[in-house]
């Protein structure tokens, strides 16, 4: 399962779209969006969620936005996927106000990574997904609800050192021997 989704510039069409979703909705950057510098701060683009007030304050038209349906998950599950391998791990965070973005929580006390089994089923499908899109490796997003996953997103030259590191998956040794592999092969 996907989110409903929609890319607009349009406050109306915003408007249904919250609407429709029962007024849960989040935006999320189209790309992804670097670090910005202004002297001493640092600023970047974060997963945010939206309520009235926030569609208020938004003019008819504005720059084109990347909205969702927002999940209530129970927990995330960051993946790394090279060629038919998973490995997963889940970010678990118990604090009752934990922020939209995952990345928020990073230095919470409260958030922890753990090794992460997925289903055979949902291995499946995200490998026939990852065939079907020509990608052999690459760091994709999973939220677990109550009684679903739900596929947020694959970033193709997406991070895998700290999921890696908190599960000792070793990720660097596994691209090193799968890329032998490859090389021998050819």
């Amino acid at each position: 399962n996907c989110p409903d989704t929609i890319v607009t510039n349009n406050k109306q069409e915003l408007l249904n779209f919250y609407h429709k979703n029962k007024k849960k909705v989040i935006s999320k950057p189209l790309y992804f969006s670097n670090y910005y510098y202004n002297g001493e701060d640092t600023y970047s683009i974060y997963t945010t969620s939206y309520g009235d007030d926030e569609i208020k304050s938004l003019p008819e038209f504005f720059f084109p936005t990347l909205f969702q349906k927002k999940i209530e998950s129970i927990h995330e599950i960051r993946i790394f996927y090279l060629d038919g391998d998973f490995f997963a791990t889940a970010a678990i965070c118990i604090d009752k106000k934990k922020k939209i973005d995952l990345k928020l929580n990073y230095k919470s006390d409260h958030l922890h990574w753990v090794p992460y089994t997925l289903p055979e089923s949902i291995k499946g499908k995200l490998d026939k997904f990852m065939r079907s899109v020509d990608l052999n490796t690459g760091s994709i997003d999973i939220l677990k609800t109550k009684d679903d996953f739900v596929f947020i997103e694959v970033n193709p030259v997406g991070q895998f050192l700290a999921p890696g590191n908190y599960c000792n998956y070793y990720l660097e040794d596994e691209i090193k021997n799968w890329m032998k592999k490859k090389i021998a092969l050819n």
